[in-house]
């Protein structure tokens, strides 16, 4: 079958190139109208009746033999796959995107401490903190007036809107509120007994045991 489409486009192009040579190796063509109107083309001149004319004779295009598909194949297969490596390379460079539950959690903190009718400040770590009874922060304070008040809690509830699932300001049971709490009670409890333990403060070994232990029930 192979044998028999060969012999048939061989005899195709054989044809084409004799129709184009003799064209292209004919006598001038000339071009003249009859008293009727009738145009007329011819390889010999008509006295007083005919003009040269130029004839755009134009090869057919060269069909391409096998190892040039297969070439044209090979290229177009190695342009895909370096277009595929290009993208992957891309992606493992590009980082992370940080999941939405990582920003919505330090959004509501800051939020919790905006809404206790306390004095608030921003810590040197740049956080948001309630200056709570016995606050044990011994770092740089910022205390934050009413109008910045007013200006982080509408920020603030704009990332909380974003990152967070529904844009709450705690989950169904309000326990991201609770967490908060507790992480601000274990710190407090912590320092306390921190100043319990100093030699100075001589306080009993039931009190110190009684201070660990509430360490241990907030912290734990």
């Amino acid at each position: 079958m192979q044998k028999i489409l060969s012999k048939k486009i061989a005899v195709v192009c054989l044809s084409v190139s004799l129709v184009v040579g003799s064209i292209s190796t004919s006598a001038e063509i000339y071009r003249w109208v009859d008293d009727n109107g009738q145009v007329h083309y011819t390889d010999a001149p008509q006295p007083n009746k005919g003009s040269k004319v130029e004839l755009d004779i134009t090869a057919p295009p060269a069909i391409p033999d096998e190892g040039e598909l297969r070439r044209r194949a090979l290229l177009e297969r190695a342009e895909v796959e370096a277009e595929h490596k290009s993208a992957i390379e891309a992606e493992n460079k590009a980082p992370p995107p940080v999941a939405p539950v990582e920003r919505c959690l330090p959004a509501r903190f800051a939020w919790y401490a905006l809404t206790q009718e306390l004095p608030i400040y921003w810590s040197d770590a740049g956080e948001i903190r309630a200056a709570w009874h016995s606050d044990p922060y011994q770092g740089g304070r910022r205390y934050i007036d009413e109008d910045e008040r007013q200006q982080l809690m509408s920020t603030t509830t704009q990332k909380i809107d974003q990152h967070c699932p529904n844009g709450e300001t705690d989950n169904a049971d309000g326990s991201d509120y609770q967490r908060w709490l507790r992480i601000d009670d274990c710190i407090v409890s912590k320092a306390v007994l921190e100043e319990a333990k100093a030699p100075k403060a001589r306080t009993t070994k039931g009190k110190l045991k009684k201070l660990g232990e509430d360490v241990q029930r907030i912290c734990g």
